[in-house]
This record gives C-alpha cells, sequence and structure tokens, in this order.
C-alpha cells in the first residue's frame, strides 16, 4: 500500500466495517426471500443506490470532461 500510495485508513475501514456489511447484507437478502428488488422497494434506497452510482462515475466524467477541452495535437507535433 505504501509502495503505490493508498491510503491506509481505507483498509483499516473495510475490516473493521466488512463483516458488518456481509452480515446485513444476508439478512437483507433473508428477509427478501433472495430477491434484489428489496434493494429498490422504497424511494429511499432508489435515491442511496443513485447517489452512489453517480458518486463512482464523477471521476470519469471530469476525466472526459477535461479531455474534451483540451485542444487537440496537431499531426506530427504529437510526442512518439
Amino acid at each position: 500500500m505504501i509502495r503505490y500510495d493508498y491510503p491506509r485508513l481505507t483498509i483499516v475501514i473495510a475490516l473493521v466495517l466488512g463483516g458488518t456489511a456481509e452480515r446485513n447484507f444476508h439478512q437483507a437478502m433473508i428477509m427478501g426471500d433472495g430477491s434484489w428488488s428489496i434493494f429498490t422497494a422504497r424511494w429511499m434506497c432508489l435515491v442511496l443506490i443513485a447517489a452512489i452510482v453517480l458518486f463512482l462515475a464523477i471521476p470519469t466524467l471530469r476525466a472526459r470532461l477535461a479531455a474534451a477541452r483540451k485542444p487537440p495535437v496537431a499531426a506530427g507535433t504529437g510526442k512518439a
């Protein structure tokens, strides 16, 4: 983690909360009889899922916008 400059706090949080998250996921699947629709049954769940998707997509969207704003390199002047 140090070699690739990953934050060490992330692994600590994953180790602390991972078991609890997995246990709660299994409990939700049991409550929903194995159906994934339990995660989309209420509006608050849909809002949270949309927020997660948005936050995961933001870095990709920013990179594409930055690439679109950068002027194109003329032919023959780019680096090989």
